[in-house]
């Protein structure tokens, strides 16, 4: 009796030790088997892509002028050059007041980068947030981000950058036009203070209006004595709203002209000269557009005047190109599209490469009189074809320098 009741307790340790022995390895396999399907489901960082294989969306701003449709070709041939495909470049035009809602579509359609032209500063942070939330890296190009958005960008990890100029620094570059000519010439009626016209566009954020609010600033840093005659606001009957006016107060000082076409716009010029007369001297424009029918109206007003009248544009257009060349303009400002262009495709493919970019890369605008007229027209028709040796001409009259060479 007392050897069976031995047995059965050894047969109970026997099974309770198999049975929590097979429970262990099976927990163990389990635990095993989990870890191993996790690793199988779980997705593997993404490496560097292609050129190829990278989807660039492109936001255009819209009313695309001149130099915006300069940019973009320029920059298709340097993608293409760079190995992207054109069929992986998405380009889609907004709408005025549309902007983000151009670059969700192209963020939604899988753009692995964006480029966007804001067109307006105050666009530029929506489209930046939607780029975050698609977790998609952003730059910005033509229109020049508010300083307070670009220094949030420095003092984070945000993939936003801009590529473009600083239009901070166009009133010193047209104040050094001004500076190269004798005061004489300058102080054309000789009475020491230079009489300013300052005709704007509607828009007080613009670049021009901008441009010409610094010009003042440095004529006055300078020691030139000037007064504003008065600034004259243009805008195009067929605009719908008062938009833009409205902030102008407009009164003897700041007057409203309307415009249907080049010669009214013209014609409009041309009484503020009959109205001014010799007090005239120099006419600061908002755009080239604007430079170029003040040149229309001092050829129709020379009387009312008597004398040179220093006009002074900064879109470097052609025809304003031309006019400078011809010594009907005294000069404008160009805004380098061949090096901004150029930069971008290098920071797309940097993204590409998975590499640190620049948050802000500013290319150096160019001042045009008619010492480098010609020159620039050259180079901005012939579409800045490049040198057998892989050099590029520098608008500033030299050719631009390798990496290499800047380093030594």
């Amino acid at each position: 009796m007392k050897n069976k009741i031995i047995s059965l307790i050894l047969v109970c340790a026997a099974s309770v030790f198999l049975v929590t022995g097979c429970g262990a390895a099976s927990t163990a396999g389990t635990e095993q088997e989990q870890e191993t399907a996790a690793e199988e489901e779980a997705p593997e960082e993404e490496g560097p892509l292609l050129p190829a294989d990278m989807k660039i969306g492109i936001c255009v701003a819209p009313d695309s002028e001149d130099y915006e449709t300069a940019f973009y070709s320029r920059l298709d041939g340097y993608l293409i050059k760079a190995g992207f495909t054109e069929a992986n470049i998405m380009r889609q035009e907004s709408e005025w007041g549309g902007e983000a809602a151009c670059a969700k579509a192209l963020l939604d359609a899988g753009c692995d980068v964006l480029v966007a032209d804001a067109g307006e500063p105050e666009n530029v942070a929506p489209i930046r947030q939607l780029a975050m939330q698609s977790d998609v890296p952003v730059i910005f190009v033509i229109t020049e981000p508010p300083a307070e958005e670009l220094e949030k960008w420095k003092n984070s990890d945000w993939n936003a950058v801009y590529i473009g100029g600083d239009s901070s620094l166009i009133g010193e570059l047209r104040e050094s036009i001004l500076d190269g000519l004798d005061y004489e010439t300058l102080d054309a009626s000789g009475d020491h203070v230079l009489g300013c016209l300052v005709l704007n566009v509607p828009d007080q954020s613009a670049e021009g209006v901008m441009a010409n609010k610094t010009t003042l600033e440095a004529l006055d840093r300078d020691h030139y004595k000037n007064e504003v005659l008065t600034t004259a606001v243009f805008r195009e009957y067929s605009e719908e709203s008062d938009e833009g006016v409205q902030e102008w107060n407009l009164s003897s000082d700041v007057r409203l002209c309307e415009y249907e076409d080049r010669d009214e716009m013209a014609s409009e010029i041309g009484d503020l000269l009959d109205e001014f007369g010799e007090s005239v001297e120099v006419i600061l424009c908002a755009d080239d557009e604007l430079a170029c029918a003040a040149a229309d109206a001092m050829q129709e007003h020379r009387k009312s005047v008597e004398h040179d009248v220093q006009i002074l544009g900064c879109e470097a257009t052609q025809e304003s190109l031309e006019r400078t060349a011809a010594e009907e303009i005294l000069g404008t400002i160009f805004n380098d599209y061949l090096a901004q262009a150029k930069k971008t495709s290098e920071t797309l493919l940097a993204f590409c490469k998975q590499e640190k970019v620049e948050v802000i890369t500013y290319c150096d605008y160019v001042k045009v009189t008619v010492d480098n007229a010609r020159e620039i027209i050259d180079i901005t028709a012939s579409g800045d074809e490049e040198d057998s040796d892989g050099s590029e001409e520098d608008p500033d009259g030299g050719e631009e320098s390798s990496d290499e060479e800047d380093a030594e």
